[in-house]
């Protein structure tokens, strides 16, 4: 599925540079709400999925990092111009921290 969505990343353009807080996080309770393995798209939880800013649309593809991911979930609303990565590994999402990044935004 993901190879997929990014095959059809060919045909998007960049819309938008911007510089935004990236963290990341694991799929479990503590981290986020009572099921965790679903995203607010609907969509079950997989490596390449990002959480967004609620201005974004979901599906929207983002770079960061040289990597693409795809909105699939939802930041809290007090968190506007914050992005974070899912990452399945504790300790990864640990390493990668917060950190102020510039993040494509393809329309």
């Amino acid at each position: 599925m993901l190879e997929t969505k990014l095959k059809e990343q060919r045909d998007y353009k960049i819309a938008v540079f911007r510089e935004a807080e990236v963290s990341a996080y694991n799929p479990v309770e503590a981290q986020t709400d009572g099921d965790p393995m679903t995203m607010a798209s609907g969509n079950r939880v997989y490596d390449g999925a990002i959480a967004c800013p609620r201005w974004l649309e979901l599906g929207t593809r983002v770079e960061i990092l040289g990597r693409i991911y795809i909105c699939e979930d939802r930041m809290n609303i007090r968190y506007n111009n914050n992005f974070d990565i899912m990452m399945w590994d504790y300790q990864d999402a640990i390493d990668f921290g917060r950190r102020t990044l510039q993040v494509k935004i393809f329309n």
